[in-house]
């Protein structure tokens, strides 16, 4: 909602200075009026509304409860040796390495990491991570151990990183070392 509101409001913002620039071009003032409200008002929030998308949750299964309902709910459970916090990218939100075993690196990696930060125990050893199976999202994560107390921390990988697809998503398995995993990623800085 408040995005409609924001792409609305820099609409009406923007009406001014299309207007002035389509009076350079145009001179017939009907043809000025409807020019100047398609860019401001159509076509201008199209732009927005790609750049700026509405949240990806299929409506179908928003809430945990509906999706526990209809038993789509999976947890992964895992014991935690090392964490890594690489710094924020862009507004993507939190993003945490974890080790889960000498060979098994977990990736947590989303704004719904933001609330576990004023969590006493987040980072934590052992987590549990619930996501809905049909569609991939990830509701949150339950702390079930004792904070980690040795937390790393990497600036945001580069974008050719992000591009050669070296940087974990949320919740994906890395069958590496945390430490291959960090030095896979250190190539392209």
């Amino acid at each position: 909602m408040i995005r409609l509101l924001i792409i609305g409001l820099v609409s009406t913002l923007l009406l001014i200075p299309i207007a002035g620039f389509s009076s350079n071009v145009i001179s017939n003032d009907i043809a000025l009026i409807a020019v100047s409200f398609t860019l401001g008002y159509v076509v201008v929030p199209a732009i927005l509304m790609q750049i700026w998308p509405a949240d990806r949750r299929p409506s179908e299964y928003v809430s945990m409860e509906m999706a526990l309902a209809k038993g789509l709910v999976s947890t992964i459970e895992c014991d935690v040796y090392e964490v890594v916090e690489i710094e924020e990218f862009e507004d993507e939100g939190l993003h945490y390495l974890m080790s889960i075993s000498p060979n098994r690196t977990l990736s947590l990696f989303g704004q719904y990491l933001y609330p576990y930060q004023t969590n006493y125990n987040f980072p934590s050893d052992k987590i549990r991570v619930f996501y809905n199976s049909k569609d991939g999202y990830t509701y949150g994560i339950e702390c079930i151990g004792s904070k980690v107390k040795n937390i790393k921390h990497i600036d945001s990988p580069s974008s050719s990183a992000w591009d050669a697809g070296v940087v974990p998503s949320d919740r994906q398995i890395v069958e590496m070392s945390l430490s291959d995993v960090l030095a896979q990623i250190a190539r392209f800085a």
